[in-house]
Order: C-alpha cells, then sequence, then structure tokens
C-alpha cells in the first residue's frame, strides 16, 4: 500500500507525536494482518527548518515516524540533473549513497527513441572528473613543453592546490612526463627512422 503523500490522507497534526502514534499503530495492523508493505511518501521541511546534517530529521512531521519506519529512502535532488540516493536499513547495513539520472534520446521527429537510467557514485564522480583534468594538463604540457609548474597552473584554471597534486600524479605515474631543471616536459620519442636494428649495427 502507498500513501502520497502521507499528510493528504490524514486529518491528524503531523507534528504531533501521540496523533500520528496512533495513525501508525493502524499502518502496522494492516503490515502484519495482510503481510503487505506501507510505503509513505513523506516531503521534507521548508529550508533552514531542518535539523542539521541529520537526514531523517529533515522530514516534515513528527520524529516519531523516524522510530516507526523499517527502511527510508532518501531522495535529494544535485547538480547536473543527479538525485541522490540515501538508504535506511533497520535490519542490515545500509548501502553507500549512490546517484542516478534518467538520459533521455530523441529521434529526428522528436520523439523518446532511448531512455537509460545512469547510476553512479560520488567517488565515481570524482574519478572521472580527476581524469578530465589529468588529460587537460597532459595535453598543455605537450603543447607547451617545457614548461614551468606555475605556467601549467595558470593556463589549467584549477585551484592552484589541486592542480599541482595532478602535476605531481602525472610525473610519477605517466613515463611520458618528465621533470626536468624545474621544468615538465615530454618524453622525446624516438622517430623510427633513427631506430638501427641491433643486427645491423655492426662493423664488417
Amino acid at each position: 500500500m502507498r500513501f502520497d503523500p502521507l499528510r493528504n490522507v490524514h486529518g491528524l497534526d503531523e507534528n504531533s507525536a501521540t496523533d500520528m502514534s496512533r495513525l501508525f499503530r493502524f499502518l502496522r495492523e494492516i503490515n502484519r494482518k495482510h503481510l503487505c508493505s506501507i510505503l509513505l511518501v513523506c516531503h521534507d521541511k521548508k529550508p533552514g527548518i531542518g535539523n542539521g546534517k541529520d537526514r531523517a530529521a529533515q522530514v516534515r512531521g513528527t520524529s516519531a515516524l523516524i522510530g516507526w519506519r523499517d527502511v527510508a529512502i532518501f531522495l535529494d535532488e544535485k547538480t547536473d540533473e543527479m538525485t541522490e540516493v540515501e538508504i535506511y536499513n533497520r535490519s542490515c547495513q545500509s548501502i553507500s549513497p549512490f546517484l542516478f539520472t534518467l538520459k533521455a534520446e530523441t529521434d529526428n521527429q522528436g520523439n523518446l527513441d532511448i531512455a537509460q537510467l545512469v547510476v553512479t557514485t560520488h567517488d565515481q564522480i570524482e574519478d572521472q572528473k580527476e581524469l578530465k583534468e589529468l588529460h587537460a594538463i597532459k595535453k598543455i604540457i605537450s603543447e607547451h613543453s617545457p614548461i614551468t609548474k606555475d605556467d601549467i597552473v595558470k593556463k589549467a584554471g584549477i585551484n592552484r592546490q589541486r592542480c599541482l597534486k595532478l602535476i605531481n600524479t602525472l610525473i610519477e605515474s605517466d613515463d611520458d612526463v618528465l621533470l626536468e631543471g624545474g621544468l615538465i616536459k615530454i618524453k622525446d620519442k624516438p622517430s623510427l627512422i633513427n631506430q638501427v636494428p641491433e643486427s645491423r649495427n655492426l662493423h664488417t
């Protein structure tokens, strides 16, 4: 059974623990008698009324709801059309928060052609961001080699501390990026024309 939203299906004071506990006891009876799940859809309080970083306390109504539930799923709209999902489970360890977005493509007539649900995590988003920044920094080095770290920071437009960390990552992990005499450059790759097979590099 789904009540969406919960505040529209009763005439009680949603901020009263006494009133709402009566409703929750009734819903629990339905749950046990008919062996069915009860899904309550609730909205958040107005901005500034929530209780700091306690996600559950940001839901409107009495805190009695927090004690009644077995599972809670919190949805928060983020940037780039992403929605964050945070799950609480009373009986087992909850999974880490993740994000999703719906990617839609249309055909030449403007009709929906493909709809894809993309799921990711904060760590994956950060990894993708770092990879793009590393590629951008390496491109700057390739185009302006040799170049100082300060000049890379200016051209990259990335936070100085983060940019220097990424530069050091490239130097340590990419064999093509070298640091010599305070300058960063791309390793010279010998031309195949100048390479002489060992078998022919002999005096006769």
